[in-house]
């Protein structure tokens, strides 16, 4: 199997830490909370950070789940050039009922 580099965004949560044990043959970048610009060709990213408190702070929620997507495409040019995928896991969908 031939070597890729991931980088993991999340990597410590309940799904990140499942992808970082199955592609642990891999090249892994596993950046720290709140790193979000790199100058390195970061492959393949993964993003699983998220956050289920929906009731409580919808706002933090979404900005959780999807609000980094942006920020983390614009600010690393080297991902853009290298033609790598970004993969965002969806887990299960909770419906709310008010």
């Amino acid at each position: 199997m031939k070597k890729k580099t991931f980088t993991i965004f999340g990597h410590t949560g309940f799904i990140g830490s499942h992808l970082k044990k199955r592609l642990h043959y891999h090249k892994l970048i596993l950046p720290k909370r709140g790193e979000l610009i790199f100058n390195k060709n970061l492959g393949d990213i993964i993003y699983c950070i998220g956050s289920d408190l929906w009731k409580k702070n919808p706002y933090q929620s979404f900005h959780a789940n999807l609000g980094y997507v942006p920020e983390i495409i614009s600010n690393n040019k080297l991902f853009l050039k290298s033609g790598g995928k970004f993969i965002i896991p969806i887990p299960n969908v909770k419906i709310i009922k008010k």
